[in-house]
């Protein structure tokens, strides 16, 4: 459902065709900004329940979710500009997805619960002969959005001060530079 609302804000900014998007705007309106999980993560079971819903289960907080629901608070923030979106992201990424991967960058987490081991997967086969989940996929693509929203402006396209980014080497990347 949450791709689904994702398609239709997408088909909005692009077309900017309110009578299509009418029940849209009415749904997010409604939304409230505030998953089900403290950590920003937003169903368990792949269904989403009641705010602050936190049962002790093995298949809550999903990394397809967690990225789908980033997309979602992305889109808004882009076409509505409210604070409550940005917090959502920022909660989401700080909380959950960075969770969900391991701190090696080798593997992620289908089901990422607060407590007890994380089953992690890599692409090779675990104990039950699972090799691949969607969230191998979904879980770079989380991290791969940051940038497209961790620095934003106001209403006006104005970020109130100057900002100048510079790309910079690190240090590993500057010793082989002067080694080679």
């Amino acid at each position: 459902m949450l791709s689904c609302l994702n398609g239709a804000l997408e088909y909005y900014r692009t077309t900017g065709d309110k009578k299509n998007s009418r029940g849209l705007f009415e749904r997010v309106a409604g939304h409230r900004g505030q998953p089900a999980y403290l950590t920003g993560a937003s169903s368990y079971y792949e269904v989403f329940h009641g705010d602050f819903d936190l049962p002790k289960c093995q298949q809550c907080r999903e990394t397809c979710v967690t990225v789908t629901w980033l997309q979602f608070n992305a889109q808004l923030l882009r076409l509505v500009g409210e604070a409550r979106f940005a917090d959502q992201l920022e909660r989401v990424v700080l909380n959950q997805l960075l969770g969900a991967q391991l701190c090696d960058g080798s593997g992620w987490g289908y089901y990422v619960q607060m407590e007890r081991q994380k089953a992690y997967y890599r692409g090779e086969p675990d104990a039950d002969g699972v090799e691949f989940t969607c969230c191998l996929s979904s879980g770079p693509r989380g991290l791969a959005m940051i940038p497209t929203f961790a620095v934003t402006t106001d209403a006006d396209g104005r970020g109130g001060q100057p900002l100048r980014i510079r790309p910079s080497q690190t240090r590993a990347a500057q010793r082989h530079a002067r080694d080679h």
